[in-house]
């Protein structure tokens, strides 16, 4: 972007200035100042200039429990193990506090069983902090999806990983599932949402999951 001498009032400058400026506050302010790990602004900022890897999305279950029964202060200690735990598990990783004790987790890996063991070593991050301690049990539910043909895009990686995150939590406390092993992977979310507005219509009461699940109407 540039700016016409003479034009700084010129809205399309004005904007400019703005995404600028906006970046520049992302790459200041890019770490959570609780856990000391990326926040979610800045991770997401990575994430998109990524063409490959794998997405990991976390949620950490008993921090609330915690919190009711021994105040936020023994809740925020059991945060800070957790983001100790993930800082150490993988070196080629970005991880990232998106909010409260959901947390994510990048890395350009796309090998299946690599992933895999990546998310047992996440359940032995929850794992530890709950053998740390008497009162504590941690568990934790996650959802991965992969990209490996020049198809990343943070916006399906995010609705994707939403969807798997329901069929973890389906299955109970500590479970995972990868989006691609159960659903195919080349569907982009973000058209599947596009087709359902303009055609709902034709559709009414449909069930948004199962769209997803049968919609070779829109690859057609």
């Amino acid at each position: 972007m540039y700016y016409k001498k003479g034009v700084l009032n010129d809205n399309e400058n004005k904007e400019g200035l703005k995404d600028v400026v906006g970046n520049i506050r992302i790459k200041i302010n890019k770490k959570d100042k609780f856990t000391d790990l990326y926040n979610r602004n800045y991770f997401f900022y990575r994430l998109e200039k990524k063409k490959n890897g794998t997405l990991i999305r976390i949620k950490f279950i008993g921090i609330n429990y915690v919190n009711l029964q021994y105040g936020r202060k023994e809740g925020d200690v059991i945060i800070k193990h957790i983001a100790e735990g993930l800082k150490n598990m993988q070196y080629d990783s970005l991880v990232a506090r998106l909010s409260g004790s959901k947390f994510g987790v990048y890395t350009k890996n796309t090998d299946v069983k690599y992933i895999k063991k990546l998310i047992d070593n996440i359940f032995l991050v929850a794992s530890n902090v709950s053998d740390s301690s008497e009162s504590v049990k941690l568990a934790a539910n996650i959802a991965a999806v992969i990209y490996k043909y020049d198809d990343f895009n943070l916006s399906d990686s995010i609705n994707k990983l939403e969807i798997s995150m329901l069929d973890a939590i389906k299955k109970g406390d500590n479970k995972y599932e990868i989006y691609n092993e159960k659903y195919e992977t080349h569907i982009n979310i973000i058209a599947i949402e596009k087709a359902i507005k303009e055609r709902g219509k034709l559709f009414p009461g449909r069930n948004f999951i199962l769209w997803i699940l049968d919609v070779s109407w829109i690859i057609k």
